[in-house]
């Protein structure tokens, strides 16, 4: 349980940042990484990508959780 609030919090802290560091902190987000790329775009890929596999590793815990509650009984 408390993996899954940290899972949330970085899903969240992650979310806030782009959504409010794109009006706030234009010039910092539009730094460029690669020539097509630049920190904004980043934040919004690690985004997308990061959510599926918080939430597969969350999946998997219960699993786990569910695995060993039938083998104590």
């Amino acid at each position: 349980m408390q993996r899954q609030w940290l899972y949330t919090g970085i899903v969240l802290f992650l979310f806030f940042v782009l959504v409010l560091g794109v009006p706030l902190f234009p010039e910092f987000l539009a730094t460029g990484i690669a020539r097509p790329m630049n920190l904004g775009m980043l934040l919004f890929l690690i985004l997308h990508v990061l959510t599926p596999i918080l939430d597969r590793s969350k999946e998997a815990d219960e699993d786990r959780n569910k695995f060993k509650l039938m083998s104590v009984n």
